[in-house]
């Protein structure tokens, strides 16, 4: 989905600048944030850390989760 996103500005943006030619015009569009806002590695660091932290509560709930 991101992929797609940022396929999309891309070829905007080569269309409003001629392939990075010339200057994009005064009234064009903002790029999406989701465009740049990329997980960096700080981010995976912490979410590695959160799954440490909770793999123990998945393991003491599956029993419950297979009582019908």
């Amino acid at each position: 989905m991101i992929g797609a996103e940022v396929q999309t500005w891309q070829q905007y943006w080569n269309k409003i600048t001629h392939n990075s030619t010339r200057e994009p015009p005064a009234g064009r569009r903002e790029k999406p944030h989701i465009v740049d806002d990329a997980l960096d590695d700080d981010d995976w660091h912490a979410l590695t850390i959160y799954l440490e932290v909770l793999k123990p509560f998945e393991q003491g709930y599956a029993p419950l989760n297979s009582i019908n």
